[in-house]
């Protein structure tokens, strides 16, 4: 079953994402060399308390090295870290809840590593999932939009991580349509105003970066590959996709 919002209830999420945006603003200046895991889920536990809202977790949700509370933080390199080190690259996501509505946010970044090849790469990930949006709009397909992430992968050597691109979010943190890059050939579901999505598609690249080999010595070139988390709360609307989060 589709669930579509009426203008009053797309202003309630409007707002709740407007808050939940506010939030990751200020645990993204917290991304720091030495900086506790745990604080920045502390934060996020005083921020939505004092906001009356409260984090939902989907059934399929991992955790790191820590109990989740408010958000779900991966540091990819290492899961069980709990004190963040520079070139650690770290997800943040959350399903918050406010007034009887749910809207999502989720970000990667590379702990003080701006302009090396990992932190560019996320950027480039970041800005090109923004400009996907445009396809979520009434009378396109969820087919569309999964044609431009697939597109996109291609031509730019990046792997998708699974067919789960997004899903419709409202009263249910999961809801109808399904974003998957199956109807990328079968066209999917018309999108119309009114429908809620949280677009979230995971997606790997590899990274080469420069350490230090066994004897401490001489530089060699390691390749990783880092997994980027970015997604967010878009309401379809005519002509373009509206980005809420």
């Amino acid at each position: 079953m589709l669930f579509f919002k009426t203008t009053a209830e797309v202003k309630i999420i409007r707002e709740n994402s407007l808050l939940l945006s506010e939030l990751f603003s200020t645990l993204n200046t917290m991304i720091k060399d030495k900086v506790l895991v745990e604080e920045l889920d502390s934060y996020a536990v005083n921020y939505l308390n004092f906001h009356n809202a409260k984090p939902v977790f989907p059934e399929y949700s991992t955790t790191g090295g820590f109990p989740q509370k408010a958000v779900r933080i991966i540091v990819h390199n290492d899961p069980n870290r709990k004190e963040l080190q520079i070139g650690d690259v770290i997800s943040i996501s959350c399903y918050m809840q406010r007034n009887g509505f749910i809207s999502y946010l989720s970000t990667t970044k590379a702990v003080e590593a701006e302009n090396t090849e990992t932190s560019l790469m996320l950027c480039k990930i970041s800005n090109e999932l923004k400009l996907s949006t445009q396809q979520l709009k009434e009378g396109n397909r969820t087919g569309d939009f999964a044609k431009y992430i697939a597109n996109f992968c291609r031509s730019n050597n990046l792997q998708l991580v699974n067919s789960i691109l997004g899903h419709g979010l409202g009263q249910q943190i999961i809801e109808r349509p399904f974003l998957k890059i199956p109807l990328l050939y079968k066209g999917g579901q018309f999108l119309k105003k009114g429908m809620i999505l949280a677009i979230k598609p995971e997606i790997s690249f590899e990274s080469r970066h420069k350490g230090l080999v066994d004897n401490g010595c001489a530089l060699n070139n390691q390749i990783n590959r880092v997994v980027s988390h970015f997604g967010f709360t878009v309401a379809v609307d005519k002509g373009t996709g509206e980005i809420l989060t």
